[in-house]
């Protein structure tokens, strides 16, 4: 029995030593494989920093967006996202470019603050699979007013909407091209009108913050100022012959006309791809493109304002297939023409019911002419009754005062 429990004693005793030295031979392994992937991956990033910093000698430019995802994406399994970005700001310091971020900002404002007013009418069509909608609108803007007329088709189907803000009232017309049905309301309300598919929406002129929301793909001015990492790449690239200015950060490539001041030619959108790594999460180098637009057929109009007569809009989805293709076709496009105060107020159709917020009625709207005659009858009725109470008051107040003095001397005298 003794004999056993020495023997089973020693067998414990040899299986902890034997444990102690295989964990130290793991974490000796362990530490070994570690350090040798740091200094791999110091490595490598030196060698990246290395080509980034000889790229203008050996392509003879200075690398820019598309450069920078080729790149890390040869190095991905052996950089940190502070590596990667360190790498982004190498090529960035490369850059020098005509014009910078902050003078395009400047020069998007000047151009949107020149326009006094603004009208214009186009067709959408969009299509997605074996549907397709056609969309005819007139669109208007003169500081905070505006106007909005859509027509709908599809298929044997007609119907609109019309939205018109004069600056004290807001219109709306419902079922437009239905006659039975039509009918305008009436609202004493401040309104904002957003439409994305107008010209100047299209051409990233749109003031967003005014209309009331922000749109990143409209508004050159908030885009950039909202985009991180952007840069204005020196290196221009061709889009249908025309040579453009690149502004562009991880998701988006804007293309600027370097012909036309600087309008928006093309604008694309990506989804940018990542693994997850022993340095954490980092970009691989990959950039799907979800969404794209470019500006065909344009025209200058006052203080270098370059609009498009037609706009295509390409949507994909998270694996870059397309989904949906939306053409935008300008009839005509008017820029600081005199468009009349009256052209947002004088806006109801004849014979239709009006639901008036603002006077509390509801009339139809040929009716409205009487309604307008009435109401200054008694406005002017309002006004002589008014006069009287305030002429019978001052004399009675003059009389009270005149009362008061000739007491004050009679008191004075005695």
């Amino acid at each position: 029995m003794l004999k056993k429990l020495e023997k089973m004693m020693l067998v414990f005793l040899e299986s902890i030593v034997l444990r102690r030295v295989g964990s130290f031979f793991l974490f000796f392994l362990f530490l070994t494989v570690e350090v040798e992937r740091l200094l791999g991956n110091e490595e490598a990033f030196s060698s990246i920093r290395v080509e980034v910093s000889n790229f203008r000698r050996e392509h003879g430019r200075a690398p820019n967006d598309q450069d920078f995802f080729s790149i890390i994406a040869k190095g991905k399994n052996h950089l940190t996202a502070h590596e990667q970005i360190t790498i982004w700001n190498d090529i960035v310091e490369q850059q020098k470019p005509e014009i910078d971020i902050s003078a395009i900002k400047k020069l998007y404002q000047a151009k949107r603050a020149s326009i006094r007013d603004y009208e214009s009418k186009f067709t959408v069509v969009t299509k997605k699979g074996d549907k397709s909608q056609n969309t005819t609108i007139t669109h208007a803007l003169k500081n905070e007013k505006f106007y909005l007329n859509e027509e709908f088709v599809s298929g044997n189907q007609r119907n609109g909407t019309v939205l018109s803000y004069d600056g004290e009232h807001l219109f709306r017309i419902k079922d437009v091209h239905a006659s039975p049905f039509a009918s305008v309301t009436i609202l004493e309300t401040r309104a904002v009108s957003f439409n994305d598919q107008n010209p100047l929406a299209q051409s990233m002129l749109y003031d967003t913050e005014l209309a009331g929301m922000y749109h990143r793909f409209f508004d050159m001015v908030n885009n950039l100022s909202r985009a991180k990492n952007s840069v204005v790449f020196e290196h221009e690239e061709m889009v249908d012959g025309v040579p453009c200015l690149v502004v562009a950060d991880f998701s988006q490539r804007r293309f600027l006309d370097k012909r036309k001041n600087y309008s928006l030619k093309k604008i694309q959108h990506f989804n940018t791809t990542s693994i997850s790594t022993a340095n954490g999460d980092v970009l691989d180098g990959g950039r799907i493109l979800i969404f794209q637009r470019e500006l065909f057929d344009t025209k200058e109009f006052t203080n270098g304002i370059v609009l498009p007569y037609r706009c295509v809009n390409e949507f994909y989805d998270d694996k870059g297939l397309p989904t949906s293709h939306m053409t935008i076709d300008v009839e005509f496009i008017k820029v600081n023409s005199g468009l009349e105060d009256s052209f947002f107020s004088n806006i109801i159709p004849d014979g239709i019911p009006v639901v008036d917020g603002v006077l509390g009625l509801v009339y139809d709207s040929d009716d409205r002419p009487s309604i307008d005659a009435t109401l200054k009858r008694v406005a002017k009725s309002k006004r002589a009754w008014t006069f009287q109470i305030i002429s019978v008051t001052l004399g009675i107040f003059m009389v009270i005062v005149a009362l008061v003095m000739i007491f004050l001397k009679r008191k004075n005298a005695v």
